[in-house]
């Protein structure tokens, strides 16, 4: 294997790519998001991210501590409606307290009437895209 230094070239290629007409038509039409890391807790379950995933058809509710990235998971069997969703974490909150900051993607459990209302009684959701609180958990492991 060879290696060899041409100093710009990363500046180079990406010129190259905004003048060509074919390369913009072949470019993804979503434009990758810029990772944002604004949080910086200091205390396990101070700052949490949740998501849902989905293995041999059950739903599972997955919430991860930024600090520690230990993710706790609760199965939804197939039940992932707001109502049940906010029961989950009343019971994740008895248990660890109360975070000062969650992180959701807004999908449709955590877009409803009664979600955001449990929202606004509990703390700071931050709502982000699916790719960011993605990339959210799957960072809690490189916190410092």
């Amino acid at each position: 294997m060879q290696t060899v230094f041409c100093p710009g070239i990363n500046a180079d290629i990406k010129s190259k790519v905004k003048s060509c007409e074919a390369c913009q038509l072949l470019l993804p039409s979503k434009q990758q998001e810029p990772f944002m890391y604004d949080d910086h807790p200091s205390l396990p379950f101070e700052s949490v991210s949740a998501d849902f995933f989905h293995v041999a058809g059950k739903s599972f509710l997955v919430i991860a501590d930024r600090l520690s990235g230990c993710p706790v998971a609760v199965s939804c069997g197939h039940d992932t409606a707001a109502t049940r969703v906010t029961k989950m974490f009343c019971v994740f909150f008895r248990e660890v307290g109360v975070p000062l900051r969650l992180r959701i993607d807004g999908g449709p459990p955590f877009s409803s009437h009664d979600f955001k209302q449990f929202a606004d009684r509990s703390g700071e959701f931050i709502t982000s895209s699916l790719l960011h609180i993605t990339l959210s958990l799957m960072d809690t492991q490189k916190l410092p």
